[in-house]
């Protein structure tokens, strides 16, 4: 691997020669810092909320950030309600599936108030199936993918749960 900067590369071959030039004269991104959006402690996720702005599971304040498109933040959910959240995944009627991290459960929160409604810890599968570390969570219709980590095993699995009760499916 060799970087577009060196010289000594695009002297070996002159046919490549121009082609380098061109390149290392173009900027390959250009950024620009608009504002800073709060303190966050060891955020994990983002996700992109229907109409502008986001939510962000803030790991290390024990709580979801909410973040209007113009950057200004409202926290929604305290610590007490949402301990460690390392992923989110809205539902579309107001509530998200959260994952615990610490805890490694599955928590149905209102995103208006925080109220917990479902939670789920062990149960997410089938009977002697072994316990289950939730890494990640996606909604996908009516389904809730939850891709998780054997104790156990060495294979990492998707499993399929009922998006508004999160009863297992498959």
């Amino acid at each position: 691997s060799l970087t577009l900067m060196d010289t000594r590369t695009a002297r070996v071959c002159t046919a490549w020669r121009d082609a380098w030039k061109v390149k290392s004269a173009e900027p390959i991104v250009s950024l620009r810092y608009e504002k800073s959006m709060g303190e966050l402690s060891y955020p994990s996720h983002v996700l992109a909320m229907p109409g502008g702005g986001a939510l962000v599971a803030d790991y290390g304040h024990d709580c979801l950030k909410k973040f209007d498109a113009d950057g200004t933040k409202g926290e929604i959910m305290d610590g007490i309600v949402v301990r460690t959240p390392s992923a989110v995944a809205l539902v579309g009627d107001g509530t998200a599936w959260v994952i615990e991290k610490d805890d490694d459960r599955l928590v149905k929160v209102r995103l208006d108030d925080g109220v917990r409604l479902e939670e789920i810890e062990d149960d997410m599968t089938p009977p002697n199936f072994g316990s289950m570390v939730p890494e990640d969570i996606a909604i996908a219709g009516d389904s809730l993918l939850v891709l998780i980590r054997p104790i156990n095993a060495t294979a990492d699995s998707i499993i399929v749960l009922n998006e508004s009760t999160g009863e297992f499916r498959r």
